[in-house]
């Protein structure tokens, strides 16, 4: 949430990077997990915990684009070059 004020912040504006480096090491960390759940037998509680880390993971990246789409709308547009 960006308070009024602080749209020039370095928290208002790394918002997306940090959305979406969280949601890609979430869901490296996740697949790999599951990929060495799936080779054992059976399915239980751990392969649905895995699954619900992934799509945590991809809900994360997916905000992240959507926060940098949204910030790269809102940046003033750059004003002709002076020299």
């Amino acid at each position: 949430m960006v308070v009024s004020g602080q749209e020039g912040s370095v928290c208002g504006s790394m918002k997306h990077h940090i959305m979406i480096s969280l949601g890609i090491l979430m869901g490296l960390i996740f697949a790999f997990r599951a990929a060495v759940a799936i080779l054992e037998p059976g399915l239980g509680f751990r392969e649905a915990y895995l699954l619900g880390g992934l799509v945590l993971s991809g809900w994360l990246i997916m905000g992240g684009i959507s926060e940098w789409r949204h910030a790269r709308k809102t940046q003033p547009a750059p004003g002709p070059e002076t020299d």
